[in-house]
């Protein structure tokens, strides 16, 4: 049974009724760039990427005034109501960012800050790219070559980091096997980190509950899981170089405590927010472990981000040889893209209440 229920987004308390003006910062092109541009059901996208950045800058109003939120639920299930979903949603205050400069987090019901929520975070949509990219040129990818696309990646990503995660839980098995106690999982002792990495690429050593099943079942996702293992090492190599400034671009995020999840929220948002690549943030719980927890999902924003990923493959890596053009390598992301997301949907939550929330007028 469908269950529905209609939010009105009361101005006293998120403004919503009011036009919600943001300020996209596009960096000038001058020396080492690549500019290219698609079409997406009518929607022409524009890619700038320069490595080296300055800081001109070009202001564009963004404008999505949605007024109501409508909730729905569409899978009944043992856990939170909608009522329930309902109060949560009503008491938000909601602050719409620009999906392309602003990082993905993973989705995970431990996370009691405003967020974007995608499978994996941005390391999670960066492996559906690499996947992709491996299926469509015919290659298998080393370790090397990934860490050279993410590196270029990193260095013209409009936003300011590129965020995955790990947990209590996942680190607390990596202690116990190694046999030692107070492990710094952002900067170990170097003498550590061989045999941290081998532990850390396994699924138990993985919070992450996207690409801790994506390696636990290659299988069921269709993918070659050295290229996943070789990207977590990559990831967290250069987290742990200090040399290298490239590491400041990346956020990493270890949850406490344990999943206490009672449902699944999935957000969108109306057409004039999609088109000016805008989304709402979203807490999944709101203060301690004993609150409402949610796995909350950003399908159209991850849909945005995922043109940004298409063109940076596309152009940048492809170059568009070998009929590997941006259009293209979006159609396959999408297609994949779906087909983990029910995957990784069914394994986290698939006894869970499954909720819509779209953000319209």
């Amino acid at each position: 049974m469908l269950l529905i229920g209609i939010i009105q987004l009361a101005s006293a308390t998120m403004m919503l009724d009011e036009e919600v003006t943001l300020e996209l910062t596009v960096p000038q092109v001058s020396g080492h760039e690549f500019v290219s541009s698609m079409e997406i059901n009518g929607v022409e996208y524009m890619s700038i990427c320069e490595c080296v950045s300055p800081e001109l800058t070009e202001q564009e109003d963004i404008k999505c005034a949605p007024s109501i939120i409508t909730l729905t639920q569409d899978i009944e299930a043992p856990g939170t109501t909608l009522e329930e979903v309902q109060v949560k949603l009503e008491t938000g205050n909601y602050t719409f960012v620009n999906v392309y400069s602003s990082s993905f987090r993973c989705i995970d019901g431990r996370i009691t800050e405003p967020s974007l929520g995608s499978f994996g975070g941005d390391l999670g949509e960066f492996a559906l790219a690499l996947l992709v990219y491996e299926d469509l040129s015919g290659s298998r990818l080393d370790e090397d070559t990934i860490r050279l696309y993410l590196t270029e990646y990193l260095e013209c990503m409009e936003q300011e980091s590129f965020y995955w995660c790990n947990d209590d839980e996942a680190v607390g098995k990596v202690e116990k096997e190694m046999g030692i106690e107070g492990i710094d999982f952002y900067n170990p002792r170097e003498d550590l980190e061989e045999q941290l990495l081998e532990l850390l690429i396994h699924p138990d050593g993985i919070g992450d509950l996207h690409i801790k099943n994506m390696l636990k079942y290659p299988e069921k996702y269709s993918v070659r899981k050295e290229a996943v293992e070789l990207l977590v090492k990559v990831f967290y190599k250069m987290l742990w170089n200090e040399e290298d400034s490239i590491r400041e671009e990346l956020y990493f995020e270890i949850y406490p405590g344990d999943h206490n999840e009672t449902g699944f929220l999935e957000v969108r948002t109306l057409e004039d927010c999609f088109v000016l690549e805008a989304a709402p943030l979203v807490v999944p719980r709101e203060g301690d472990k004993d609150n409402l927890s949610l796995f909350v999902h950003h399908v159209d924003a991850v849909n945005i981000k995922r043109t940004q990923l298409s063109l940076f493959f596309g152009e940048k890596i492809a170059k568009n040889q070998d009929g590997i053009t941006a259009d293209k390598f979006l159609s396959r992301m999408k297609h994949h893209g779906l087909m983990f997301m029910d995957m990784t949907g069914s394994i986290i939550a698939g006894n869970l209440p499954f909720f819509t929330a779209n953000f319209e007028n």
